[in-house]
């Protein structure tokens, strides 16, 4: 079974994929821009992201032991919108609202500067083995990198699903 609207009204109350006045079918929204950044470059905004058409259906199978990772691109860009977003709902309801300089492309509540939705790179190809985010002062895009793993003797480990167990890990866990 997919989620059908995870959001937290409270901390999203437009959705995911609304900002503002814009509404995505992809991997894009008020907290975040998912996509994947295989040449690890500064560029984001043209790369490749899942469409969930206008139902928003991300519906995507991840293979553990797919030997190209880039085969699965899909699912590892669902997965990183997906956690990230619940992630931006835990932290407002926890107090990192607007006022102390959440990350936002449309401010829903009062306070904060708005134009930083998380710049969020799955597959980012300028390393290996870790993962990084740059924090900026409020207004300014910070960014995310998730790495592939390189363990010796088998097919490279995707950082993205770290969060999960699935095959399709944003499949509600009961």
């Amino acid at each position: 079974m997919l989620v059908t609207d995870p959001f937290n009204r409270k901390a999203s109350p437009n959705g995911w994929h609304t900002a503002g006045d814009v509404t995505y079918t992809d991997t894009r929204g008020n907290n975040g821009w998912a996509q994947e950044n295989w040449d690890g470059g500064s560029e984001f905004v043209n790369n490749t992201r899942p469409d969930g058409g206008k139902d928003l259906v991300f519906d995507f199978l991840y293979n553990i032991s797919a030997e190209d990772s880039k085969s699965y691109i899909d699912a590892a860009v669902t997965q990183l919108f997906y956690t990230s977003n619940m992630f931006h709902d835990l932290l407002e309801l926890l107090g990192f609202t607007e006022a102390a300089g959440n990350f936002e492309e449309v401010n829903t509540g009062p306070g904060g500067i708005g134009g930083d939705a998380v710049q969020l790179n799955a597959q980012d190809g300028s390393g290996y083995n870790n993962a990084n985010f740059l924090t900026r002062p409020d207004g300014i895009r910070p960014r995310m990198r998730m790495y592939l793993w390189n363990s010796a003797g088998g097919a490279l480990r995707d950082g993205d699903f770290d969060a999960c167990k699935s095959p399709r890990p944003w499949e509600a866990q009961r």
